[in-house]
């Protein structure tokens, strides 16, 4: 009989920040009212595997997972960001490339990373909106244990 060995992974915080761009024709007393603020970091919760797969959390914060991943508990989130700045602002999105997370020299990469809004999107009447993030977990064959944590930046350029 073959034994079968579980890798256990853990996310425990996988920080995140904004970066306010400007277009050029944009008018000067708008771009000092654009803030983001964290409201939750992206989590991807507790997982075993006993080789390659793929752990999903959409930018609605349901998770899913493909290849010889077992879901388990912990804490699931998509990053989730609260706008701030002018009435009706319109901004792009442009979302991390490929981002590393480590627990200790072990290493994943988040990749295919999706968003709401989608692209683009405009904050609203009282100058208020909300972008939320999600991403895939591609985790090695014999991936390590741990708390993995990493960090990434989305670039909002107002219009």
């Amino acid at each position: 009989m073959k034994a079968m060995g579980f890798s256990l992974a853990m996310l425990l915080l996988f920080f995140a920040s904004i970066k306010p761009l400007w277009a050029p024709v944009n008018k000067g007393w708008c771009r000092s009212q654009a803030a983001a603020a964290v409201a939750a970091n992206l989590s991807f919760g507790d997982f075993a595997t006993t080789d390659f797969g793929i752990v999903d959390v959409s930018s609605s914060g349901v998770r899913g997972s493909s290849g010889s991943i077992v879901l388990m508990g912990g804490t699931v989130s998509a990053a989730v960001f609260n706008l701030t700045g002018c009435a009706n602002h319109v901004y792009s999105i442009v979302l991390p490339p490929t981002t590393p997370i480590t627990a200790g020299t072990a290493t994943m990469n988040i990749t295919s990373w999706q968003s709401t809004p989608n692209g683009s999107g405009a904050l609203d009447a009282a100058g208020a909106g909300t972008l939320s993030l999600g991403a895939f977990l591609n985790v090695n064959t014999g991936q390590v244990s741990g708390a993995y944590t990493g960090t990434f930046t989305v670039e909002l350029v107002f219009q």
